[in-house]
């Protein structure tokens, strides 16, 4: 009988250790307070890996800190041993941010005790953060202050970081954005912002061990429109047909040219203006036509995001020459001593003619005529005094 109790279990138990999600990484693991650590012991009878023994009876295990003193002690007793593993699972709910060295054994029934195993145990508590810049055109009134306008091709870029907190980051695993309320996809590369108007970039970091940042969110309105510029004159101006016919619109050498912008969205930044093969100029106010003739006015403006329209052209013909008028006396008349006497029943007519020079010629507009101190009158018919 005494050599049926004299069983060869001469082998300790083995025990490995498993981590539950989240974690990432060996050396050190990255797990957080609520990460499910395990310890599996399997007991072997005289031959390692076979399982046989009679059982584990008691494992054992220890967290140290390495950045302080503090440690805790485990115990984790078989209420039962048998062949069959034992496992025991805790967390590292108590411990604070940091690193730890994690050792652990078993012992078996009969009193064969493992050797000591240890693994390098890191605790991240700090979710990374993350930020977003924009690549390319980009105009806010005043910085920090009202919306951000970008144009179609300006790119959005996310990028974010794990701080290191306590001497430990688990690094960051991904940035997660949507746009306009659209379910959160993985950031991959810089995008465009997709249609004219408001939208709003979602975005989230996350760490390796599934440490979150709070959601962040930034305003951007595309501006994708160039601004609208249209001309109008300070003084004299006419579009009724003239000499060249070709001319959009006749002005008086003093009549100068306006332009004025408009854009809604970002506003406008600059105007430009060319008269005939002049260099490319600045528009700051009202200017003039320089000389008589046909001339070709160029201009365009671009928005703050530098959409820019298409150039406009208008030929503007300048009359600086004033029409020539003449006045025809009827009958009965007498002249005398230089001076022409007339009837009361004398008609008087006016004709005018608006002469062509340096190819220009705005037409006849009026004949005014006054009748000693009386008020200014327009011709219309012969008269009589």
């Amino acid at each position: 009988f005494a050599a049926f109790f004299d069983l060869p279990d001469s082998l300790a138990p083995r025990t490995a250790l498993e981590l539950g999600e989240p974690s990432f990484g060996t050396e050190p693991a990255y797990v957080t307070t609520s990460t499910v650590l395990r310890l599996v012991s399997q007991d072997d009878m005289n031959v390692l890996g076979d399982g046989l023994g009679l059982g584990t009876a008691f494992q054992e295990a220890i967290l140290k800190s390495k950045n302080s003193p503090w440690e805790r002690r485990l115990r984790f007793e078989n209420p039962a041993p048998s062949s069959a593993p034992f496992i025991s699972t805790f967390k590292a709910s108590e411990e604070g941010e940091g690193n730890y060295v994690l050792s652990w054994l078993a012992q078996d029934t009969l009193g064969n005790r493992e050797q000591e195993k240890t693994a390098q145990v890191s605790i991240d508590k700090t979710a990374p953060v993350s930020s977003m810049t924009l690549a390319g055109p980009v105009f806010q009134s005043v910085p920090g202050e009202g919306p951000v306008f970008v144009a179609s091709h300006t790119l959005v870029s996310l990028a974010g970081e794990d701080p290191v907190s306590n001497q430990t980051a688990s690094g960051l695993n991904r940035i997660m954005f949507g746009l306009d309320g659209s379910p959160a996809v993985n950031f991959a590369s810089p995008f465009p912002i997709p249609a004219e108007g408001s939208h709003t970039v979602t975005f989230q970091a996350i760490d390796n061990v599934g440490n979150a940042e709070n959601q962040r969110q930034f305003t951007v309105w595309l501006d994708s429109t160039a601004p609208r510029t249209e001309a109008s004159f300070v003084g004299a101006s006419s579009q009724e047909p003239g000499l060249p016919p070709e001319a959009q619109v006749f002005i008086s050498s003093g009549t100068k040219v306006a332009l004025l912008g408009q854009d809604p969205a970002s506003g406008v930044l600059e105007t430009f203006y060319r008269v005939d093969q002049w260099h490319w100029q600045v528009y700051e106010e009202p200017f003039l036509v320089p000389r008589e003739g046909l001339h070709t006015v160029r201009w365009y403006s671009r928005d703050r995001v530098l959409n820019q329209e298409a150039e406009k052209t208008l030929l503007i013909a300048v009359d600086q020459t004033p029409a020539q008028t003449t006045m025809a006396l009827g009958e009965p008349r007498f002249q005398a001593f230089g001076i022409e006497f007339l009837s009361p029943k004398t008609f008087l007519s006016l004709s005018s003619v608006d002469p062509v020079s340096s190819g220009a010629a705005s037409g006849l507009g009026s004949i005014m005529y006054r009748l000693d101190s009386g008020p200014e009158r327009v011709y219309v018919s012969s008269f009589t005094l």
